[in-house]
């Protein structure tokens, strides 16, 4: 039915997941072992791929050079990825290689850059024609564009289509499927087949009912989406924006498509200004190679799994238990601790705000050292100033006590009386 671990369904739900909830465990499939790759290294990389073990896997295709960071802007990293397709694609003709090197990237746009710069140097080596047409075209999603077609060019099919193959009406090809161009005539294309065959197409069964232009996209490579079915000698996972747009499911279908060597081009500018977006303003840390790696390998280790409706009830239902178990617990703890001491209530009080006093203290323990370390020798003057004060007072005193004991002792002064 599917893969859980590889590119998710465009559309909601998960219906592979339904599944693994709804069977029993003896009834559930399972993939464990990738058995694509001719080598063990090869399959030991697409498998840390499906775990989203990329930083690993990335470590072992850079020591291999099979992971790269492509320096320039986009159009020279579109050229690169070019380029690298069009060297590999000789060297696995000379070997005799059959389903050759394929090309995929996270969208549409990427795929028809890719497409167009290598449709460019096959037209430059002989291998296309000269009888270009631009036919207006359209995808399945609406978008329109300009298309070149010429003998010898490789276009992609956008839905279940029709033709004649020796004269019989069979099925030529499904969405997603490559198809060569071997001709045009009035009435409409002679194409290879992805299988071999040669069939011939009538216009009215390539154009979009609605719009009238040409249901076909450019062939050399394609979406990752479009791409999970496919396989090939050796595979190019093109990146030109980045990482950022990828995840562990689209990681693990482009770096599992090829038998043999997967290559991995990503764009050093596109990560590098994503990496540089990430650091806080004014943060001068320079950003090195590692860090680049390091930020393409946790893009590619992400597993943003599908929600599923049933998923809300279930949430609730945990909540809610979990909530039950903490109050329960809480509620032991506490009878357990006022059977162990009667007066817990009242020492936990006191507990508690002597933590939050010592832990108001504690933030001001600094600054009070401070202050007394500058102000010691004020606080020295003060204590001695204390000091006399209190002996002046002390003489005082005595001085006092001294005169009324020689008061008492000389008796009272005689009063005159009248007239005296």
């Amino acid at each position: 039915m599917g893969d859980r671990e590889q590119a998710q369904a465009i559309e909601a739900g998960d219906a592979i997941e339904i599944l693994r909830r709804a069977l029993p465990p003896e009834a559930l499939p399972e993939l464990l072992t990738t058995m694509r790759q001719v080598t063990r290294s090869g399959r030991e990389i697409a498998g840390l791929f499906r775990e989203g073990e990329a930083a690993r896997a990335l470590a072992m295709k850079r020591e291999d050079g099979h992971a790269l960071l492509v320096g320039g802007d986009r159009d020279q990293v579109v050229g690169s990825i070019a380029d690298l397709y069009i060297a590999r694609r000789d060297v696995l003709r000379a070997c005799g290689a059959k389903d050759g090197i394929t090309v995929s990237a996270p969208t549409n746009d990427d795929v028809a850059e890719i497409s167009r710069a290598i449709r460019e140097r096959l037209k430059q080596r002989g291998e296309i024609d000269d009888d270009e047409v631009v036919y207006q075209a359209i995808d399945q999603d609406g978008r329109t564009y300009d298309l070149p077609i010429a003998t010898g060019d490789r276009v992609r099919l956008f839905r279940r289509t029709w033709g004649t193959v020796d004269g019989r009406a069979c099925h030529v090809g499904d969405n997603g499927d490559i198809v060569e161009v071997l001709g045009r005539n009035a009435d409409g294309l002679r194409l290879r087949t992805k299988d071999g065959r040669v069939a011939d197409l009538e216009w009215r069964r390539l154009c979009d009912s609605e719009t009238d232009r040409l249901l076909f996209g450019f062939g050399h490579a394609l979406t990752i989406n479009a791409a999970q079915g496919i396989k090939s000698d050796e595979h190019i996972n093109a990146l030109p924006r980045g990482s950022p747009g990828v995840t562990a499911f689209t990681t693990y279908s482009a770096e599992s498509r090829g038998r043999g060597v997967t290559w991995t081009m990503i764009s050093e500018a596109a990560v590098y200004e994503t990496q540089r977006y990430r650091q806080a303003l004014g943060d001068i840390t320079p950003i090195t190679r590692e860090d680049l790696w390091a930020r393409v390998a946790e893009d590619m280790s992400r597993k943003p799994y599908k929600a599923l409706g049933i998923d809300l009830l279930a949430a609730a239902r945990r909540d809610r238990e979990q909530a039950v178990d903490t109050f329960i617990a809480c509620h032991f703890a506490l009878e357990t601790a006022q059977l162990d001491n009667l007066n817990f209530g009242r020492d936990a009080v006191k507990r508690l705000r002597a933590l939050a006093i010592n832990k108001t203290l504690s933030r001001h323990l600094a600054a009070l050292d401070r202050a007394v370390a500058e102000n010691g020798e004020l606080i020295r003057d003060l204590v001695r100033e204390q000091e006399a004060d209190t002996h002046l007072r002390a003489l005082r005193a005595d001085a006092v006590a001294a005169k009324r004991q020689i008061d008492v002792a000389d008796g009272p002064t005689p009063s005159k009386g009248p007239g005296l």
